[in-house]
């Protein structure tokens, strides 16, 4: 995904040094690039903005985390309990045993 910008959003840092009230208000409106030896170097946002992004990321993050869940419930069937997996794991290491006899 590409973000775009258009040319009236890009302010020098110096500028916002200057014109700090004037960018602020600004940010009721739209982001802020601001750049740093004519290169970006940082977006400013409103809260609102971040607040969204945030919510949006978390979002992201926790639908990532269900989605692996999921698809490893797939791979092998049912969920099993502590006391089944306990008794998988020691039938496996009687099985590595006999291999090494």
């Amino acid at each position: 995904m590409t973000t775009t910008f258009k040319i009236d959003q890009f302010v020098s840092i110096t500028d916002v040094q200057r014109k700090i009230g004037e960018v602020t208000a600004r940010l009721k409106e739209e982001d802020v690039v601001v750049l740093r030896n004519n290169k970006p170097d940082f977006v400013m946002v409103n809260v609102d903005s971040y607040k969204a992004m945030r919510e949006a990321l978390d979002f992201v993050e926790h639908y990532e985390i269900f989605e692996t869940i999921r698809k490893r419930q797939d791979k092998k069937g049912a969920i099993i309990s502590s006391s089944q997996m306990a008794e998988r794991l020691l039938k496996r290491v009687k099985e590595v045993d006999k291999m090494r006899i």
